[in-house]
């Protein structure tokens, strides 16, 4: 199916845009003409334009869940972002949605159609939903879910932002002092280091030198590879599922990354528990469900045999204790639940603990990383200051012998 961007001109004088599948162009003639406005202009759709960022993600979610909670039908309230929204990509997706809705979908097979624009996450929700005949309750959680995606990516994109161009400039500076500096002052290096003034001239006056004759032949190399290498890991780890499980398992070695990888997961995992708990299903049933918002392949793993304790006789809070990496809090609150009819409460306190707990990790991470950068940035100029002019300063008193006489 083929999807055209149409521009109609109402008798009215308004401009309608709208989204028209078509098998190929003699049927796309035929649907125009069963409109009543006078077509304008059409385009054909790219495949690119089929993407959605996720702030069109929450915006799609966010109006689904208004109009179902609204209890307008699942079609009329697609039908309604299609009319509404001026986005031409949302518009599309939002359409393509709609076609095989009509044709007898579920919402949930509709977007496994567009696997390239709605994640496995979000697809998943949105089916276990429609068992239980919740789907604005999905739309919601979704909502939250990307949300706090968002805060947590932004924080992200500070704390790596900020070292990654402190260091760009950085090594910027050293290919062109290395370039540009370093040679004119060579020959003097050199001859510095002739003769008996070779075993007088500063190390870090030889170090300067060979480091810097290495970045002026292979900064183009360094920058390829400072490129490429994380791009090669990044598809790997998306497309290979022993390289993902793998480095999954490698992240959960990290000190500093494996806490933070470990809260946001236990956070998703807990907040979902709970609304499938409050949305009629049994407790073990909701943390089976739960596992679909769990990245980490490792720690999907690892709550796959808990879910194996649990149905064979083991209290959850026992099960959970068979994963090492799991805070003994964790294990207190799922207790507290297991034991109460008030499940959602200590799941949600989990949820609230750890959000609160990622965000102030990684603003500390931030505020150490600035100092760090600083002190190497002064500590890197210190070095190439002291290896300049050193050479200098050790010559004044044979410059000053040569002048006396």
């Amino acid at each position: 199916m083929i999807y055209y961007h149409c521009k109609f001109l109402l008798e009215t004088g308004r401009k309608e845009e709208l989204i028209i599948p078509a098998e190929d162009h003699v049927a796309l003639v035929e649907k125009i003409s069963h409109h009543n406005g006078v077509l304008l202009k059409f385009v054909k759709i790219s495949p690119r334009t089929f993407k959605m960022s996720t702030q069109d993600a929450i915006f799609f979610f966010t109006y689904l869940r208004e109009f179902l909670n609204a209890d307008i039908s699942l079609i009329e309230a697609v039908d309604t972002i299609v009319d509404e929204t001026r986005k031409v990509n949302i518009k599309a997706i939002a359409s393509k949605l709609q076609n095989d809705i009509k044709s007898g979908y579920l919402l949930s097979d509709a977007m496994r159609n567009q696997s390239n624009v709605f994640s496995g996450i979000t697809t998943s929700l949105v089916a276990v939903s429609e068992k239980i005949n919740a789907l604005s309750s999905a739309c919601d959680h979704i909502v939250n879910y990307l949300n706090f995606g968002t805060i947590i990516a932004q924080k992200l994109r500070a704390v790596i932002t900020y070292p990654i161009v402190m260091f760009s400039m950085i090594f910027a500076m050293i290919v062109f002092y290395s370039k540009f500096v370093i040679p004119k002052l060579e020959a003097i290096f050199t001859e510095f280091g002739s003769g008996s003034g070779a075993a007088t001239m500063p190390i870090q006056t030889k170090w300067l030198v060979a480091f810097s004759s290495f970045i002026s032949n292979y900064w183009i190399a360094i920058i390829v590879l400072a490129i490429n290498i994380p791009l090669v890991m990044i598809i790997m780890y998306k497309q290979s599922p022993i390289v993902k499980y793998k480095l999954d398992s490698l992240i959960l070695k990290i000190p500093v990354i494996s806490s933070f990888v470990i809260k946001s997961q236990l956070a998703r995992f807990s907040l979902f528990t709970s609304n499938m708990y409050e949305r009629g299903y049994n407790f073990l049933d909701s943390i089976s469900e739960a596992t679909v918002v769990i990245t980490n392949d490792k720690i999907r793993g690892d709550f796959d045999q808990m879910i194996l304790s649990i149905k064979s006789g083991d209290a959850v809070y026992k099960a959970l204790r068979q994963i090492p990496y799991i805070p003994r809090f964790v294990h207190r609150m799922f207790r507290v639940a297991e034991r109460t009819s008030n499940v959602q409460r200590p799941l949600t306190t989990i949820y609230d603990f750890y959000s609160h707990e990622i965000q102030n990790d990684l603003e500390k991470i931030l505020r150490f990383i600035k100092p760090v950068a600083i002190i190497i940035i002064g500590l890197l100029m210190l070095w190439i200051v002291s290896a300049t002019l050193l050479p200098f300063y050790t010559k004044i008193p044979t410059l000053l012998e040569g002048a006396n006489v």
